[in-house]
C-alpha cells in the first residue's frame, strides 16, 4: 500500500487581544497532532468511545489575509502530515 498525503488547512479570524491562543500555539515548524471529531458540538466533552480522526502534523508558515475595509483580518495556516493518520481511532480514557 501507499502513503497517503493530507491536505490540511485551518483558516482563522485574528484576534489581536488574544496572545495565548491559537496564532500563539500554531508556531511555524512544530510538531503535533489534529485530532477531528465529528457529529458532536466542541461543548460536548470527549468520551472513551467517541471515534477521531488523527493527524500527525507540522506546522507550516501563515499566511495573513489582505486587508480590506469593513473586514476582520483572516490567517490561513497549512500543515504537511509527518506520518499516516489514523481515520477511526477510539478516545483513550
Amino acid at each position: 500500500t501507499g502513503r497517503r498525503s493530507v491536505a490540511l488547512t485551518i483558516t482563522y479570524v485574528r484576534d489581536s487581544t488574544d496572545a495565548r491562543g491559537l496564532e500563539a500555539a500554531l508556531v511555524y515548524k512544530a510538531n503535533g497532532f489534529i485530532v477531528i471529531r465529528d457529529n458532536k458540538a466542541s461543548t460536548v466533552a470527549l468520551a472513551a468511545t467517541d471515534k477521531v480522526e488523527v493527524y500527525p502534523v507540522q506546522v507550516q508558515q501563515p499566511s495573513k489575509s489582505d486587508p480590506a475595509a469593513n473586514e476582520l483580518q483572516t490567517i490561513t495556516i497549512g500543515f504537511d502530515n509527518t506520518t499516516e493518520p489514523t481515520l477511526n481511532a477510539v478516545c483513550a480514557a
